[in-house]
């Protein structure tokens, strides 16, 4: 049972290494960096989560170019772990049945 834990364990460390070693995820954490020394974007990200009224904080973070690079990178990292998922519930699935 401990070696087949200690695959796992190493499985799920490739898998996460995978995803932080990327490109994309060193590309989010610098610009999230560059976001939160930026006084408008945070104070408006800040809004953003106290607000009713999403759409039009939205609307003013849209504006800002890092904000979309930022939200581009971040969308690539979601669907490498959305696709990760799915990979392994099709694994599962195929042992399973």
């Amino acid at each position: 049972m401990v070696n087949m834990n200690n695959n796992i364990e190493k499985c799920l460390d490739d898998i996460t290494n995978y995803i932080i070693n990327s490109y994309e995820y060193k590309k989010c954490i610098e610009l999230k960096k560059i976001i939160n020394n930026d006084n408008n974007i945070s104070n408006l990200l800040k809004k953003l989560k106290k607000s009713n009224n999403k759409d039009e904080i939205i609307k003013e973070l849209k504006k800002y170019d890092i904000y979309n690079e930022y939200n581009k990178y971040l969308d690539i990292i979601n669907s490498k772990i959305d696709y990760l998922k799915y990979e392994l519930d099709n694994y599962f699935n195929n042992i399973c049945n």
